[in-house]
């Protein structure tokens, strides 16, 4: 039984062992936390109880963290809507208690979400947000973990050496503290640099060190990123039959672990891939998957524009 099943299996026991309503909230928030890597819809299950649980018992700490763990799943579950609500209750709830880090680690998923919608000026807002509030509450770890992810919007604009330099500055702390996990995230930003700076065997080396890191620390979802990483370098390198074995192993495991917002971009890729090897029946398959997912994303970022224009239309009527 590998490590983590163990962990499993021992919160199980803990919460069917739990004789107070207390002793069970305790439990299944820990049971949910450690579902969140590998199930998420399990893990999203197990965090609705705990919110039940916590306001039954007027806890309001214990609902603020529910409501976050629920926003973290539904965005990798492509649930961008309810992710964003449910990080905008924790936060009140965090502020109205002056919890500092709880409020640094939701202004930090709602910078997640905006990012992954392409607004990046937005994202990048509550991304400082996220940092003054992790300053505040002397949260060193969380603050390396909104540098990088600067980092990310610094990438997505195409300024790599300002990515690069985020990228390290935080990979620099996660070594220091021994952080695996986050060791091989940096390792992916980095790499993503190399690999769009045309520095192929260099991104490569990286992502092959941090798949590494994801394996031993049966990070699943840090294994499909770095799957689908690699096999966006060897389409670079238009190596394309590597590629392919390397996004349809991702999508396996993506798709074992229900990482929704991985499983489309995957197919999207593989269409591209499938029509360079002249696979067209393939090649369509995979698009057909990716167009009816984008037509949901679609929705949403449809209403979150009538929103910007509703609140356009207002302002000009009272200004």
């Amino acid at each position: 039984m590998e490590e983590r099943e163990k962990a499993l299996q021992a919160l199980e026991n803990a919460l069917q062992s739990a004789t107070t309503q207390e002793e069970r909230l305790k439990a299944q928030f820990e049971l949910a936390k450690q579902l969140q890597p590998n199930n998420h819809q399990k893990s999203y299950t197990a965090y609705e109880g705990c919110l039940t649980l916590a306001r039954q018992l007027q806890n309001k700490p214990m609902e603020a963290q529910s409501l976050e763990g629920m926003a973290r799943v539904l965005w990798k579950l492509s649930d961008h809507p309810r992710s964003h609500r449910n990080y905008q209750a924790a936060l009140a709830i965090y502020t109205e208690l002056g919890n500092y880090y709880g409020m640094a680690t939701s202004y930090g998923g709602l910078g997640i979400i905006s990012s992954m919608a392409e607004e990046h000026a937005t994202a990048l807002d509550f991304f400082e947000l996220a940092l003054a509030a992790a300053r505040k509450a002397g949260h060193e770890s969380y603050s390396a973990v909104v540098v990088a992810n600067i980092g990310n919007v610094y990438f997505s604009l195409g300024r790599y050496d300002d990515a690069m330099v985020c990228f390290e500055k935080a990979l620099e702390y996660h070594q220091k503290q021994q952080n695996l996990t986050e060791i091989a995230v940096m390792l992916n930003g980095m790499a993503g640099v190399y690999v769009y700076t045309s520095r192929f065997n260099e991104g490569l080396k990286l992502l092959h060190k941090a798949l590494a890191v994801d394996k031993k620390e049966e990070n699943h979802t840090g294994v499909v990123m770095c799957l689908y990483n690699i096999a966006e370098t060897l389409r670079k390198q238009a190596k394309y039959e590597e590629a392919i074995a390397h996004q349809l192993e991702a999508l396996a495991l993506a798709e074992k672990v229900e990482y929704r917002t991985m499983i489309f971009q995957i197919h999207q890729q593989l269409s591209v891939l499938y029509e360079a090897i002249d696979e067209p029946i393939k090649a369509a398959h995979h698009l057909h998957i990716f167009m009816e997912a984008e037509r949901e994303e679609g929705k949403w970022m449809v209403k979150k524009q009538n929103e910007r224009l509703q609140q356009f239309g207002s302002s000009r009527k009272t200004g």
